[in-house]
């Protein structure tokens, strides 16, 4: 146990009641092989479930739950579980997300140099759509997917979902993270680049989430997302804002392919992503709305 790496999780949730006992159950079941888990973090961020309730009467002495009285947003929590670790390895988890392999943090830890790359990432998947909905925007999960491996094979910002992240504790400290960010994925990982480390993704490390269900949470999700360059401009350097864009010739393969393929789902998924682009505006912040849809069925083997 001596030479074992302490691993900490820490996991912002909002309004998660339904799946955060099934979460903190499945990091408890990890086989603890290479290193040994000193605690949970659960941050209930002013939800009005009950989240923190359902946590709380989880009986492990490894689990701390902290409350927030009112929504601070989810950079805020992680600024506030980085202060509070105090392992080697700080793995971030969103409280939505089904985890299957009771072997995924050893993973991880087997195959990560954290000295080196900072911060590591796995395969973030979606659950099957069960929708016509839901299978056209999985058509475009797919599409994203296939432009991150072909483009620098998948060493970009794309490949750094923030469903589950695990920092180095060094680089965790230095991240400085601001909690007015709305995309602390893509931050975490464009930092780590700045402070000279190599960040990792596991490909073949899966965990799941679920798609929204309707056109209002996919909104939702996506102006969030497309918030990110302007964002994240404000906290990089000119040199490091460049790879934020897409090649053109790997986006235009790819929508090309996936046209011809996948016809049926990945047609109206451009057309929605269309819509959602020029359509009207709306102000995104670091307490973004919130995709009910996504929320409900997680925990359904992939």
């Amino acid at each position: 146990m001596k030479n074992k790496k302490l691993l900490s999780v820490g996991i912002p949730a909002y309004n998660e009641s339904g799946n955060i006992k099934k979460l903190i159950k499945s990091i408890l079941s990890q086989a603890q092989d290479n290193f040994r888990l000193k605690e949970i973090i659960v941050v209930s961020d002013g939800s009005t479930d009950s989240t923190y309730e359902k946590a709380k009467k989880y009986n492990s002495s490894k689990l701390r739950v902290v409350k927030n009285k009112k929504r601070m947003g989810k950079s805020f929590c992680l600024k506030e579980i980085i202060k509070k670790n105090k392992s080697d390895i700080l793995i971030l988890i969103d409280a939505d997300v089904y985890i299957d392999n009771s072997f995924l943090f050893s993973s991880i830890v087997n195959n990560c140099n954290f000295k080196k790359a900072g911060i590591a990432a796995v395969n973030a998947s979606p659950i099957d759509g069960k929708t016509y909905f839901e299978k056209i925007l999985q058509s475009g999960v797919v599409a994203m997917k296939q432009i991150s491996k072909l483009w620098l094979k998948s060493h970009n910002y794309l490949a750094f979902r923030g469903s589950l992240l695990a920092l180095d504790r060094r680089f965790s400290k230095k991240s400085q993270i601001d909690e007015n960010l709305v995309n602390n994925d893509s931050f975490f990982y464009f930092k780590a680049i700045e402070l000279g480390y190599s960040p990792i993704f596991f490909e073949n490390l899966f965990v799941y989430y679920k798609l929204p269900s309707n056109f209002t949470d996919h909104k939702k999700q996506s102006l969030r997302h497309s918030f990110a360059k302007n964002e994240l401009r404000i906290y990089l350097n000119k040199d490091l804002s460049k790879k934020l864009k897409i090649p053109f010739q790997i986006y235009f393969f790819v929508t090309l392919s996936n046209i011809a393929k996948n016809f049926i789902y990945f047609f109206p998924y451009l057309i929605i992503s269309f819509l959602i682009k020029f359509g009207k505006k709306e102000k995104v912040k670091n307490k973004w709305m919130v995709a009910e849809s996504t929320k409900k069925g997680v925990y359904v083997k992939k």
